[in-house]
């Protein structure tokens, strides 16, 4: 599953990401995104299992989760590849 969300998050380019101003200036996927893109029954445990693979990618560094500043469903996280820009996380 962790390479088929790789190559689903691979379609979602970045251009700009304001992390200060919590606005998000691209195209950044969210889990449902990822959920709908890898096809099936959006089941409720096919949601968390995506949420699971996408905190494990972000663990292990290939990929970047982001928290927007607005009120959204879920915990609001963004998500792109990692690029080597990014900052360390913690």
């Amino acid at each position: 599953m962790q390479r088929d969300i790789l190559d689903v998050l691979s379609k979602y380019p970045r251009t700009e990401i304001h992390e200060n101003a919590h606005m998000f200036v691209g195209n950044l996927a969210r889990s449902s995104d990822v959920v709908e893109a890898l096809g099936g029954e959006p089941t409720p445990a096919k949601h968390a299992s995506v949420s699971r693979a996408l905190a494990r990618l972000v663990d292990r560094g290939l990929v970047t989760a982001y928290r927007g500043g607005l009120y959204g469903a879920g915990k609001g996280f963004r998500y792109a590849l990692r690029t080597k820009d990014d900052s360390e996380p913690g």
